[in-house]
């Protein structure tokens, strides 16, 4: 079977909603929001991107929430802003308090992938990654270069 453009956006869509019900757990029991729990998550996930203008690029967010939710993260306590010595950057680093959180999110995000790809083989899960990877790069060439439906 062939997917339709629109199973494959309601597949998304269920994604992101199943995905949301894992974080509603931590969310609560750290008095955190989704997109906080995101935050913390993107930068354990992604190291190499720790500044605000990573976050709103690669997760496609809006500069505004971002900006609230790590003054958020600040203020808890579960990340530091450094400037850079030079520039506007301001460089994100988690502190030791979010050590926890993480470990918890970590641990959803593990359950939410069993959940996902439940009855796959390994060799499907690899498979499906390399798609992935062409689909995402397919859609970010064709948003980059400003495709329109014409």
């Amino acid at each position: 079977m062939i997917p339709s453009p629109s199973d494959i956006l309601l597949s998304n869509q269920y994604g992101i909603k199943v995905y949301e019900k894992f974080q509603e757990s931590i969310c609560e029991k750290y008095t955190l929001t989704k997109m906080e729990l995101d935050i913390l998550m993107f930068l354990y996930n992604n190291p190499d991107r720790n500044n605000a203008s990573d976050i709103v690029k690669v997760r496609m967010l809006t500069k505004s929430h971002v900006s609230i939710s790590i003054a958020s993260l600040a203020k808890k306590k579960y990340l530091a802003r450094n400037p850079s010595g030079h520039g506007r950057t301001v460089y994100l680093e988690l502190l030791s308090r979010a050590d926890e959180v993480i470990e918890e999110g970590l641990a959803m995000q593990q359950r939410f992938f069993q959940v996902m790809f439940a009855g796959f083989s390994e060799e499907d899960r690899e498979r499906f990654g390399k798609y992935l990877q062409q689909i995402s790069a397919n859609l970010d060439t064709a948003y980059q270069e400003g495709i329109q439906n014409k």
